[in-house]
């Protein structure tokens, strides 16, 4: 995956055993969230989910609200979401594994400003 000209926005958190965990951040420009990458732990189970707030919309996956668990290396996704500068970005974290782990997360952002 190659990152174009714009804002990278970087996630991660520990994710606690059996624990949900979220990190937000706000958008710095107006434009379209391009592109994601996700770091699945390999072995699955911590699912993701991306969104923007205030109204909730659903990023990743589009459809549906569900998590998603690919368990494995980098994944990168498209996106095409516009939003909105100061609109609120937040990632869910869902950990089903036994152990706490990570899924950094990449969003591209190619601004318009």
């Amino acid at each position: 995956m190659a990152f174009r000209e714009g804002h990278i926005l970087y996630f991660s958190r520990r994710v606690a055993a059996g624990s949900v965990v979220q990190e937000e951040t706000r958008i710095p420009a107006t434009g379209t969230l391009t592109e994601m990458a996700v770091n699945f732990p390999s072995g699955g189970g911590l699912g993701v989910r991306l969104q923007l707030a205030r109204p909730v919309r659903s990023v990743f996956p589009q459809k549906d609200p569900q998590y998603v668990d690919f368990g494995g290396v980098l994944n990168p996704f498209r996106l095409g979401v516009t939003a909105e500068k100061n609109q609120r970005l937040q990632v869910q974290w869902q950990n089903t594994l036994g152990t706490a782990s990570y899924a950094p997360v990449l969003v591209h952002l190619e601004g318009n400003e």
